[in-house]
């Protein structure tokens, strides 16, 4: 009677450790679930549209400043920083370089605008970082929220080019593009700056073909840029702020701003800061923000990793399936017993 009744406990206990096992399951499915809702549809509505409209908003003026940044990877506290600063300085609009996420998703391109939306008070533009356009989906989820990727805007004064290089190149259509505007809408400013992610030449400690355009590609863009008299290209890309005087275009990199910086000497993040002066010239400063760049683990978790929904809603189904059958054969178990 005695090995009976042992018999029957053991199976009480198996019993209800396989349905605390179903719960811790299910519970499991449920939270990745929400997560993942989280951070596919509630993190991204309503749909943020950040382009800032075509038109000159302030013609002939020709004082003025405008705040660069770009390599961020949704660092929200750098960001807020950078934005503070830009504000400060009475910046007239902003421009984001690119590297926005990791890996591309163009859901997560509405975080990005959400993020940007809420710390800048004034317009940002954007082209996309190598991070951000892998293909055809993801230019176009970029589009949709910041603008065609190969753009071009005036103020004041000035017209600024929006050149895309995020697969570390240039291709002949773009060239073609880049020419274009500059035989057709360069004569009519003073001044013209070109914004692109990828530098076409570097420092020689980063003259690798991971941090620029392929020599080619990179003579043919440096010609028009000559022939089209463009005064100012500005970069992204290696996360280490550069000065390079190429014949009458000069090329500034700018300082990472949120990624970790490759600068030895001075490890921080930060941003450019740009002064169209009255006689014409450009003046820049280098920001830097500090070296902590605050941000939770979650958050990464959320938008970086979970943006892999599919894989992860299979994972979420296979834990509910799962953990809904060891519930149930828990509780036939501890009926038999």
């Amino acid at each position: 009677m005695s090995t009976k009744i042992n018999e029957e406990k053991k199976k009480c206990k198996i019993a209800c450790l396989v349905k605390i096992a179903g719960i811790v399951f299910f519970v499991a499915g449920l939270l990745i679930a929400a997560a993942c809702y989280y951070t596919l549809y509630v993190t991204t509505k309503p749909a943020e549209y950040l382009a800032p409209p075509a038109y000159n908003p302030a013609p002939g003026k020709n004082d003025f400043k405008i705040t660069v940044f770009g390599d961020w990877m949704l660092h929200e506290g750098a960001i807020g920083k950078i934005a503070a600063e830009s504000h400060r300085r009475n910046a007239a609009f902003a421009v984001c370089l690119g590297d926005f996420v990791h890996p591309a998703q163009p859901s997560i391109m509405k975080i990005a605008a959400k993020k940007l939306k809420k710390h800048f008070k004034i317009p940002v533009y954007a082209t996309p970082g190598n991070h951000d356009v892998y293909n055809a989906e993801d230019a176009a989820g970029f589009a949709a929220v910041f603008g065609n990727i190969n753009n071009c805007f005036s103020y004041g004064d000035t017209l600024f080019i929006l050149l895309e290089s995020a697969k570390v190149g240039l291709s002949d259509e773009q060239l073609q593009f880049l020419k274009f505007v500059l035989t057709n809408e360069r004569p009519k400013y003073s001044r013209c700056v070109v914004f692109s992610h990828v530098p076409p030449v570097t420092i020689p400690e980063f003259d690798k073909p991971k941090y620029r355009l392929k020599k080619e590609t990179a003579e043919k863009y440096l010609k028009i840029l000559e022939e089209g008299n463009v005064d100012l290209l500005v970069c992204g890309h290696v996360h280490h702020e550069m000065n390079i005087q190429l014949g009458k275009t000069r090329l500034l990199v700018c300082p990472p701003s949120g990624q970790g910086s490759r600068n030895k000497k001075n490890p921080q993040f930060g941003s450019l800061q740009l002064h169209f002066m009255p006689d014409g010239s450009i003046k820049h400063e280098f920001v830097y923000c500090g070296t902590e760049v605050k941000g939770t683990g979650f958050e990464k978790f959320l938008y970086r990793r979970l943006n892999q929904h599919t894989i992860l809603f299979s994972v979420s189904l296979a834990l509910l399936l799962l953990g809904g059958a060891c519930i149930l054969l828990g509780n036939a178990k501890k009926t038999d017993a």
